[in-house]
């Protein structure tokens, strides 16, 4: 953006109490304003000082320097996700917390509390008061379940963003102070997948990464709670999920990493001669050549494109053995 038409709009939920931040009130004069008039730049709020690419670069190149100082004493190769984890540890913990609770204590508890208050039902005479506690339970349970998931999407989703921005920051501080060798025998397409794709997986990844340790509790709270309703029979339904989960979906993750290994591949090489045909324009056109380069980049392109296709197919096949997983245990 033009650093000449910024327009200084302070966000709403800087100075929003907890309440307004727990429900998303500070939005709403945002959502009125934006019904009655068109939005336009000077309408939308400013990045709070926590999301700004400047502090979060700072704070991430902090600790990768202190990595490096370590990894150089140590004689270990520097490692950038210990950089991250050593700037980001106290948001992903309150991430971590969040979804845990949705995912571990109401997914659980729920099915239980529900359980009592339908047997409510089947008893004569009814305990009118056990009812009213439970009914009350049920409701509460589902509200607060609202709130957290809500709140969990909102910070999971700001982690991956600041993660992703703090990277992107730091490689475009990292390509300044390159010299023309460097540069030269860095592929631009390198560059171009690194900050435009690879780094997209950040912000998926601030959203499953808790579930590595969050996957052995919901296993064994799962398997005691199936066990106390339907006997030995769990165990049955349990091996059967892990056999399915860990060589069908672990083949089929190994399978995606290496197609994107070879697709970043193919679009470097792309970009390679899509940067030589661009910087020789004069001469191709002097030459008229333009037909014979285009069928070139066009064949690169289509190449790339079949490769794509792959791991979309072999993430359909994933989600595919996810849905027909569950179907299988409830029979």
């Amino acid at each position: 953006m033009d650093s000449s038409k910024h327009h200084h709009n302070i966000s709403p939920e800087n100075s929003a109490n907890f309440v307004s931040k727990l429900l998303f009130w500070w939005t709403i004069p945002f959502f009125k304003y934006g019904y009655k008039n068109d939005l336009k730049m000077k309408d939308v709020y400013n990045v709070m000082s926590s999301d700004r690419s400047e502090y979060l670069a700072n704070e991430l190149e902090k600790n990768w320097t202190s990595v490096k100082a370590y990894s150089l004493s140590n004689k270990v190769k520097p490692s950038l996700l210990i950089a991250i984890r050593n700037t980001f540890w106290k948001s992903f913990m309150v991430v971590g917390i969040i979804i845990m609770l949705r995912n571990v204590l109401y997914a659980y508890f729920m099915p239980i509390v529900l359980s009592q208050f339908i047997e409510i039902f089947n008893e004569s005479p009814r305990d009118i008061i056990k009812g009213s506690y439970l009914g009350a339970t049920v409701i509460i349970m589902n509200f607060l379940n609202c709130l957290i998931a809500h709140q969990g999407t909102l910070y999971t989703r700001r982690i991956g963003m600041r993660v992703r921005i703090a990277c992107c920051s730091l490689m475009y501080r990292k390509v300044l102070k390159l010299n023309t060798n460097s540069l030269n025998t860095t592929g631009a397409g390198m560059l171009v997948n690194l900050l435009s794709n690879d780094v997209n997986r950040l912000d998926f990844a601030a959203s499953v990464i808790h579930f590595i340790w969050i996957m052995p509790i919901q296993a064994a709270i799962g398997t005691y709670v199936m066990y106390s309703f339907v006997g030995p029979v769990a165990f049955v339904a349990i091996g059967a999920m892990i056999l399915q989960a860990v060589p069908v979906q672990g083949y089929l993750s190994r399978i995606q990493g290496q197609l994107r290994r070879k697709i970043a591949s193919k679009t470097d090489h792309r970009m390679k001669v899509t940067n030589e045909v661009l910087s020789q324009i004069q001469m191709i056109k002097m030459y008229v050549w333009e037909k014979q380069f285009q069928k070139v980049v066009t064949c690169l392109r289509k190449s790339e494109i079949n490769l794509i296709k792959k791991p979309h197919i072999s993430k359909q096949y994933q989600h595919q053995c996810k849905y027909s997983q569950k179907e299988f245990l409830s029979t």
